[in-house]
């Protein structure tokens, strides 16, 4: 039996994201005094991104994504090296390509075998 949908922000480890965001804001008044504006705007959102990368790469879905595009660039890549002649090349992308997408595949399946669908 799937389980129950959770909410965008039920799904949010928000004991996670809080203190970052709170530790960047601290950052941002201090780096301010020193070194100015344009050096604690970077910080900040450079928190912000730090924050939504950790968020991502805790999430099953973001990695299956990811698996599935890595092996569609391999194969994109596998045909450009047989055009070009250049076959081992190519062999290589191939498997390549075949072992990202397995280990999406394996993920996806084990994902939805825990928590239903996506």
């Amino acid at each position: 039996m799937p389980a129950k949908q959770r909410s965008f922000f039920d799904r949010i480890d928000w004991g996670l994201i809080i203190p970052i965001v709170l530790i960047s804001a601290l950052a941002v008044y201090t780096i301010h005094d020193e070194y100015g504006a344009e050096m604690a705007a970077l910080c900040f959102f450079g928190a912000i991104f730090l924050a939504l990368a950790i968020y991502l790469a805790m999430r099953p879905w973001f990695w299956i994504i990811a698996f599935y595009l890595g092996a569609a660039a391999c194969f994109l890549t596998m045909l450009a090296y047989a055009v070009h002649f250049q076959i081992l090349a190519a062999l290589g992308m191939c498997v390549i390509g075949f072992i990202s997408g397995f280990i999406g595949r394996v993920i996806g399946v084990a994902y939805y075998r825990l928590n239903g669908f996506f």
